[in-house]
């Protein structure tokens, strides 16, 4: 289930080919909120173009790349531009037993059922730091015609390629401000559909 290893070869054109650069500015956009140095957990990364911007403007983080696509994080290797990237084949199951000062999810959480979501959610929480810093990039649920033929299409073809868990896009965002994460910058592109946004972890006393 959620496996990109058969388009992982066509990823980028067809993101691009579908969204222009919308994604990639999602993904790019709040990179400079992420610490100067520490530990991050970079799940879902995909074919990693997004890393090696991370490696060049952040040099002194330490990074555990999981993706479950064996072709991806081969992509990934190439693409990171530094050696101090550890790379994992896996999903959520393989995060290391480690806390973290930053986490990364980009177009990730909406692979799954709200079920599924919920509870990779607060895996992920549990793994994050007091005042650590979560990077979310995903969907918005479609407002008009054109969106909504988009995510028919989109859900359509990642059915058939990778088998997504998922079958249609929810809103998740808000749900994450319930959970002892505060929302400190919201970007939206593509008339809302697209969304990146920087949570910090609220810090919980004793």
């Amino acid at each position: 289930m959620n496996n990109y290893n058969y388009i992982a070869f066509c990823y980028t054109n067809l993101v691009k080919a579908i969204f222009g650069n919308s994604l990639k500015k999602a993904q790019e956009i709040h990179i400079k909120n992420l610490p100067e140095t520490g530990n991050v957990l970079f799940i879902g990364g995909g074919n990693g173009t997004v890393l090696k911007l991370i490696n060049q403007l952040k040099p002194n983080l330490k990074i555990d790349y999981i993706d479950q696509s064996k072709k991806m994080i081969s992509l990934s290797r190439v693409l990171a531009g530094t050696d101090s990237t550890n790379f994992i084949i896996g999903n959520e199951h393989a995060i290391p037993n480690k806390n973290y000062d930053a986490i990364i999810t980009f177009f990730f959480l909406d692979l799954f059922q709200k079920d599924k979501r919920i509870s990779i959610i607060s895996l992920l929480k549990s793994k994050l730091k007091n005042e650590g810093i979560w990077l979310v990039a995903d969907f918005n649920a479609p407002t008009n015609w054109k969106q909504q033929l988009t995510e028919k299409m989109m859900f359509w073809f990642l059915k058939v390629t990778t088998k997504i868990e998922s079958d249609r896009i929810e809103n998740y965002r808000d749900n994450l401000s319930h959970i002892e994460l505060n929302e400190t910058h919201a970007t939206t592109f593509n008339n809302g559909f697209v969304f990146s946004s920087v949570f910090i972890k609220v810090g919980v006393k004793p």
